[in-house]
């Protein structure tokens, strides 16, 4: 399955039915190898002195799905941190 049909499947009445369902098949962009661009982001941000906040809380995304175990499933995975309750504390790694 690739990531298109992850997200969208043809025919769907309900758009993304497949992440609803939680499904995260990891056969294309891994939420490791997603994570691992994150931090050469981060750390390519830090040395050209760019605005940290976005590619902070885009890593921040990937580290929490890695510490829960995701580490192998699509990059989709990071959903389920987004759809956590905002009153949860957010933790952004630097």
């Amino acid at each position: 399955m690739n990531v298109t049909c992850a997200l969208l499947r043809a025919g769907e009445e309900t758009p993304g039915a497949a992440l609803d369902a939680g499904e995260h098949p990891g056969d294309l962009s891994t939420v490791t190898m997603m994570g691992a661009t994150a931090d050469h982001i981060v750390e390519t941000s830090t040395t050209l002195g760019l605005d940290l906040a976005l590619p902070l809380a885009v890593r921040a995304h990937y580290r929490h799905a890695i510490e829960n175990g995701h580490g192998g499933d699509n990059w989709t995975r990071i959903i389920d941190s987004i759809r956590e309750p905002r009153d949860k504390p957010r933790r952004l790694i630097s």
